[in-house]
């Protein structure tokens, strides 16, 4: 899919771990490492661990960027064998859920903290949260996501509509807080019904929404219409009026970009980084997380004001383009990674 994604860009290959490969690499390793391999028990993960970093330092790397904590630590045991400077991304389930209860992982994130170069973390909130795993703070960096604000451009006025459309794109995780949405929305029809809340998305938790959705006789308000590609993405932006974000927790959600982008009014919870992008009032409407009543209330007074609607939106594009455009996030990485092939020549 990426490979397709990025036929066209001269300066970039797209690689993959293909198990096909790993018989050249046995082929060209003597026995006596195999069979090490093998005393542990777990000869074929070994196998293929020992090939991943076989192949990533066959282009001689310079910088390594592991875009997940996660993704990194599947290769804790072995990212001293690989070349050049190694960056993780700190982007939010992985710090702000996982490390709850998993004692393994927070001994495990500390121990590749203290291996990698650098530490990316997509907002001050969750660099907060990854500080007390990290004994040298000086390889932690804020980058906020960032997007194409010329691709995220509206297309279509402002127009009253009799039904006005309230937008939400999320995977069905309990972290999107769907949940809490229902709870708002229900709220909601209380005071206006003259909406209908669109989620595009997929997930786990999509038959748990669908229930609560029956049981609190949402029918006519709730429509889910499944995964969408990035233009029918754009589409449902340009087709809505109010950008919704009910979670529980996030780094940045890169959707609540898109659509501030779009001139999209966005009612959001203040939800881990949400505050670094959201300034209430100016920009869009925060309510606390779990408050589904306030979250109702914002949702309402959006409704019934085309005119906060619009302003809330122009600032919100504006405060993309100048702080979460996507030259200013590869400007920031490239000096990071400047600095450490100085240091890792």
């Amino acid at each position: 899919m990426l490979g397709r994604l990025f036929k066209d860009v001269s300066n970039l290959k797209v690689l993959s771990f293909d198990k096909k490969k790993v018989i050249p690499f046995l082929l060209l390793h003597n026995r006596s490492i195999v069979q090490s391999l093998r005393d542990n028990g777990k000869f074929h993960q070994n196998i293929f661990r020992n090939f991943r970093i076989d192949y990533i330092n066959s282009f001689s790397p310079e910088i390594i960027h592991f875009e997940f904590s996660g993704v990194a630590l599947a290769f804790l045991n072995h990212i001293d064998k690989l070349k050049g400077g190694k960056v993780v991304s700190c982007r939010g389930t992985g710090e702000n859920v996982n490390l709850l209860l998993n004692t393994e992982r927070q001994e495990n994130l500390k121990k590749l903290f203290e291996k990698v170069d650098a530490i990316h973390c997509v907002s001050s909130a969750l660099k907060s949260t990854v500080l007390s795993y990290c004994r040298q703070t000086e390889k932690l960096f804020v980058n906020n996501p960032a997007i194409d604000t010329q691709l995220f451009q509206r297309k279509k006025s402002y127009r009253e509509e009799p039904i006005l459309t309230i937008l939400s794109v999320g995977r069905f995780i309990f972290q999107k807080g769907y949940f809490i949405g229902l709870l708002a929305i229900k709220k909601l029809n209380e005071y206006n019904k003259n909406f209908k809340w669109v989620i595009a998305g997929s997930g786990p938790q999509c038959e748990e929404i669908l229930f609560h959705v029956h049981q609190m006789n949402l029918h006519d308000y709730v429509i889910l219409v499944g995964n969408k590609n990035r233009e029918e993405i754009i589409e449902l932006y340009n087709e809505a009026s109010i950008f919704f974000l009910p979670s529980v927790t996030e780094g940045i959600a890169n959707v609540v970009l898109e659509a501030m982008s779009m001139e999209l009014p966005v009612v959001s919870t203040r939800c881990g980084g949400m505050e670094e992008a959201i300034i209430h009032g100016e920009n869009g409407l925060l309510s606390n997380v779990y408050d589904h009543i306030s979250l109702a209330e914002r949702l309402a007074e959006l409704l019934v004001n085309c005119q906060l609607r619009k302003r809330l939106g122009k600032t919100a594009r504006k405060t993309v383009v100048e702080k979460f455009d996507l030259n200013e996030q590869i400007n920031k990485f490239e000096k990071v990674y400047y600095q450490l092939i100085q240091g890792n020549p």
